[in-house]
Parts: structure tokens; C-alpha cells; sequence
């Protein structure tokens, strides 16, 4: 395990570039609507950031739609579950049902 840990951590330390790879991907996604959905998902977090909400919450907000691309039928369970061990309890239950 310690071996699969200490290979593996390049990954992970990767991981928030490879979320913001995911966000770029949502650049010009979503015909049809005023502005795309990486242009939705800076709009949500920024205004949760303007609200005065906490880090955890601005990201998530920022992360939202993460889903859009490749799980379109269900894209908040998607967020939720790339959220879920890095958020509180209430913040994986909002994204995960953020489309309800």
C-alpha cells in the first residue's frame, strides 16, 4: 500500500490542475444558453464569494457543472461525488443535488 501511495502521488498532487482542466473543458459547452457553462460556473462562484461564503463553498460553487460534459443525465451526482471527500456533509448533499 505505502508502494501504490508513494507512485501514486504524483497524481494526486495533480489533481486541482487537472479539475481546472476539466473546468476549461465546459468552455463553449451548452448551446443554446446566454453564456457557456465555464462562464456559468466563474458567474457561481464569484457570486458566492461576493456573498461573503466560505472557501469550501466558492469552490464548490466553482465546480458545480463539472458533470456537463461527460455525464449530462446526471452531471450534480457527478460534482457531488468528485466533491464528496474533500467538502462537509452539507456541501456534497448541495452539489450532489444542486439540479433538482
Amino acid at each position: 500500500m505505502l508502494l501504490i501511495r508513494r507512485v501514486g502521488r504524483p497524481e494526486y498532487d495533480a489533481l486541482p490542475e487537472r479539475a481546472l482542466d476539466a473546468l476549461r473543458m465546459l468552455k463553449n459547452f451548452g448551446k443554446g444558453f446566454k453564456i457557456d457553462r465555464y462562464q456559468h460556473s466563474l458567474q457561481t462562484a464569484t457570486r458566492a464569494f461576493r456573498d461573503g461564503a466560505d472557501e469550501e463553498t466558492v469552490v464548490a460553487a466553482l465546480l458545480h457543472d463539472l458533470g456537463d460534459v461527460l455525464a449530462p443525465t446526471n452531471h450534480a451526482e457527478y460534482a457531488g461525488t468528485i466533491l464528496e471527500p474533500y467538502v462537509s456533509e452539507k456541501t456534497h448533499w448541495v452539489a450532489r443535488h444542486h439540479s433538482l
